[in-house]
Parts: C-alpha cells; sequence; structure tokens
C-alpha cells in the first residue's frame, strides 16, 4: 500500500508505467507571410492509436514520442483504428527540435516546443512547427504524429521476448501475422512460428499435387480467414489451379479453380482480397482474378515519399495483410532502412509509405503477440514497430498555397 505523496511521485515517473489516459488536440493556421496574422484556423481533438503510443526503445514510450514526426498529409480517408500509420502523401513534416529545410520540411518552434513535460498529473507534450509560403503547398487532409518515416525500431510497452528465431530466414513468405508459409514442390506446406520459433509440415500433395514442375504458392485472405494454394505450371495451362482451404490445417480444399490464365510463374507473397490474388515481386505488385480465371495485371510502384524521396523497394521482404491492407515494412540493409509502403487490395492502389522500424535484411514481418493491429519486424529477441501514435482528418481540406505560411501545432497530454 502506497503511503505517502513522494511514493505516489516515484510510481508514476516509472517510465514503462501504462499511464490512464491519453489525448491529442491540433491546430493549424494558415497566416499572412508578411504580417503573420491569421487568416484561417482549424482545431480539433485526434484519434489515439494506443497500440502504436505506448511503445518505444526499450519500451520507453516517454522517449518515442518526443522523437514523433509531425506530418502533414493529403489524404481524406476517414480514420481506421486497424490503421496504424499515417495515410496519404507527405506535403509538410516537422522534426522536433531541427530547422526548416526544403520544400517539406517546418522550422521548430523554440519558445513553444514542450516535450516531455511531466506534472504529477501527467505528462505533456507540444509540437509546434513554422512553414514557408514555399513549404507544404497542397491540400491538406490529415494531420499526424508517427514514426513510421523513421528507423524508429520501436519495441511495444509490455513487450514480449522472444527466441532466437532458427526460422528467421523465411522472411519472404506469405505472413498471416504470426505464421509464414512455404509449399514444396513435392506439396508439403512448411508453416513457420515466428513467436515461438516452432515449425510444422502438412503433406497436401493428394490435393495440390507432387510434380517437380508445378510451383506451388501458399496465400492466406485475412478478412475470410482462408488459406490458398496457386500452382503454376509452365507447360500444360490447364493444370494452372488455385486451391481454397478453410483454415491453416489444410486438411481438405473447399473449393477449386482453373486458372489457365496465370502467368505467376515464380514464389512471392500471395494475398487474397474478395476474388483477387495479389503477388508481391521486386517493385511490383500484379493481381488476378482468379475465380473468373482473368490474365494477371502488373502494377509497377514508381512513386515514393516526400519525405525520404526513396524508392528502393524490395517486395519480397517483410510483408503482412490485415483485411483489405497489405503492409510492406520495408527491410535493413547495409546500416539503411529501405522503404516500404502500405497498399490497398480493395482499389488496387499505394496509400501510403513507411521505412523498416529495424532488425536485418531477414527479418520476417508479423502483427505483435499483443495487437491485431500493429505491423512490426520481428528480430531475433524484440519486435520493433514504428507506427503512427495520433492521427486527426480535419473536418474540412486545407489549402495551402504559395502566398500564405503555415503553423501546425500538435499537443498530447497523459494523465495518470
Amino acid at each position: 500500500m502506497i503511503k505517502s505523496n513522494k511514493s505516489v511521485k516515484e510510481v508514476i515517473n516509472f517510465k514503462t508505467m501504462r499511464p490512464f489516459g491519453a489525448e491529442g488536440r491540433i491546430c493549424i493556421d494558415i497566416t499572412d507571410p508578411v504580417t503573420g496574422k491569421i487568416k484561417n484556423r482549424v482545431k480539433g481533438k485526434n484519434t489515439i492509436l494506443l497500440d502504436s503510443f505506448f511503445s518505444g526503445l526499450n519500451c520507453n514510450w516517454i522517449a518515442a514520442i518526443s522523437d514523433v514526426y509531425l506530418v502533414l498529409t493529403d489524404s481524406v480517408a476517414v480514420i481506421d483504428p486497424y490503421m496504424p500509420y499515417v495515410l496519404g502523401q507527405v506535403l509538410g513534416y516537422g522534426v522536433p527540435s531541427q530547422s526548416g529545410s526544403g520544400s517539406y520540411r517546418g522550422a521548430y518552434n523554440v519558445a513553444n516546443q514542450i516535450l516531455a513535460a511531466r506534472t504529477d498529473l501527467g505528462v505533456s507534450w507540444k509540437f509546434q512547427y513554422d512553414f514557408t509560403v514555399a513549404q507544404a503547398n497542397g491540400n491538406i487532409g490529415t494531420i499526424g504524429l508517427t514514426h513510421q518515416f523513421t528507423g524508429a525500431s520501436k519495441t511495444k510497452f509490455d513487450c514480449i521476448k522472444r527466441p532466437s528465431d532458427t526460422y528467421q530466414s523465411y522472411y519472404s513468405y506469405t505472413s498471416d501475422g504470426r505464421y509464414t508459409y512455404a509449399c514444396s514442390l513435392a506439396g508439403v506446406v512448411s508453416i513457420y512460428d515466428h513467436y515461438l520459433d516452432t515449425v510444422r509440415t502438412v503433406n497436401v500433395s493428394a490435393i495440390v499435387g507432387s510434380s517437380s514442375s508445378e510451383n506451388k504458392t501458399v496465400g492466406f485472405a485475412q478478412a475470410t480467414g482462408k488459406y490458398y494454394i496457386h500452382v503454376y505450371n509452365s507447360s500444360t495451362p490447364a493444370n494452372r489451379k488455385m486451391y481454397v482451404f478453410a483454415d491453416d490445417t489444410f486438411s481438405s480444399a473447399e473449393a477449386t479453380y482453373s486458372f489457365s490464365n496465370s502467368s505467376i510463374s515464380t514464389i512471392t507473397p500471395m494475398y487474397i482480397y474478395g476474388n483477387e490474388a495479389f503477388w508481391l515481386s521486386g517493385s511490383t505488385i500484379k493481381y488476378a482474378d482468379f475465380v473468373n480465371d482473368i490474365a494477371p495485371t502488373t502494377q509497377t510502384i514508381t512513386s515514393s515519399c516526400n519525405i525520404s524521396g526513396s524508392t528502393d523497394y524490395s517486395f519480397a521482404i517483410g510483408s503482412v495483410c490485415n483485411d483489405k491492407y497489405i503492409f510492406i515494412v520495408g527491410h535493413y540493409q547495409s546500416y539503411s532502412y529501405k522503404p516500404g509502403i502500405v497498399y490497398d487490395m480493395s482499389t488496387r492502389s499505394l496509400i501510403g509509405y513507411t521505412v523498416c522500424p529495424g532488425g536485418s535484411q531477414t527479418s520476417p514481418a508479423v502483427m505483435h503477440q499483443l495487437s491485431d493491429v500493429l505491423p512490426c519486424v520481428s528480430n531475433v529477441s524484440a519486435m520493433y514497430n514504428n507506427g503512427a501514435i495520433a492521427i486527426k482528418k480535419l473536418d474540412e481540406v486545407v489549402e495551402k498555397t504559395s502566398s500564405n505560411g503555415l503553423t501546425a501545432t500538435y499537443e498530447i497530454e497523459v494523465y495518470w
């Protein structure tokens, strides 16, 4: 039993303690570049993404919040609590304690910035950035606080330690959030558990065949929980099939589709949404309606985030899906955090950008054990994430032009 106020203060200042609640407030001012007078002001409260909010390197979420980027994007999408990233193209951003630069990075306000001011009642932050007439121009639909554009290597609050990851090398296979799946030419499915570092196998050769001339790829539809095996025969189109399984026991095929028009000859991560399959390869996404035997379409991703400007994509590494979204979390290679994307299968479109949150080139992507919506890189003894912590879709789009300045403010209050 705590008997003194002094003891209470000692407890609540413990950096990994999860507080009672959190609230965010935003303010965007369009200003006259000469007088500084406010011409238009937009204010509101936001959505706190708790799974990512209480995360940080070594579980120090307070330090992680103090490093977060403020971003202004062109997205007008309704905030989805199951989407842990700020969507859209970045029109402007700010970094704590950094000056402005280029067409996108605003200058932090020295007088108004507050980083982790602690009281007996909680902790508060105030991020404020000033953008010149040449910066952040466009139609702003969303403002957010996020780590998704940095290799933040955040570890989720109340994280679970992991084993040595014997099966880490199976990073480039289809992931359902915990397991990755591979099917051999002989028709044996290997299921790798990246939580417990184990593997089990299921022989499905009686269903999908065992021909050494037929590549076999496992797919997953998160929206339905069903699993798929795509069989490709290069010389005999009639033998190209898509098998549907109710679950990952692969005990029997509940449906089989002739997929003679398939041209997917290589084994890559495969995700399913509705009647369509999506394959990730290099910097391309291929998709096809296998139910109606439609030939695949190739979509090449060439655009880049305005923060990083990099298009060094490698989509065969680190992918996981959630409902209609594919999260390609990027990869880590040669001491560099490579970019990834957020892809919407329902619209067949790129809707957001990320970079790898840490790990190595061979780190698989999973969902955190304690969250259904937090994509992580699973690497040896920890799970790293770098999602958004707070997002606000503006009630009305704010137009910023070269005739105006802009000041963006984001305040966060955490209550014990």
